[in-house]
C-alpha cells in the first residue's frame, strides 16, 4: 500500500522502490517571468485538458510569447504575403493578394 510509504525518506525505501523512483522522469518547462498571465493560464489549461501533451508549437508560443508572437498572429490574420511564405504553392500559383 502506498500509505505505508508516508513519512519515509528515499533512504528508507527498499532498493526496488529506489530504482523505480530514479527511473521516473518529470517533464518541465521554464516560462519566462514576463510572460503575460493569460498565456501562462493557457499553457496550464492545455496541460490539464485531459492529460494531452502540448504540441511543440504550443510550447514555443507559450515560452516565447511577446511582441514577435503577436506580430505573427497579426500577420496570419491580415497579411496574405505571410501566407505566401507559409504556403509556397499559393505564392507560385499567384493565388494570393499582397497586403
Amino acid at each position: 500500500s502506498y500509505q505505508a510509504l508516508n513519512g519515509l525518506t528515499f533512504d528508507d525505501l527498499d532498493i526496488r522502490r529506489q530504482k523505480a523512483f530514479k527511473s521516473y522522469s518529470i517533464s518541465y518547462m521554464v516560462i519566462p517571468l514576463k510572460t503575460p498571465k493569460a498565456d501562462v493560464f493557457e499553457v496550464y489549461e492545455d496541460i490539464n485538458s485531459g492529460g494531452e501533451d502540448l504540441s511543440q508549437q504550443q510550447v514555443r508560443r507559450a515560452v516565447f510569447h511577446g511582441p514577435y508572437i503577436r506580430m505573427i498572429d497579426e500577420l496570419k490574420d491580415t497579411c496574405e504575403d505571410f501566407h505566401a511564405v507559409r504556403i509556397p504553392k499559393a505564392f507560385d500559383a499567384g493565388s494570393y493578394t499582397s497586403c
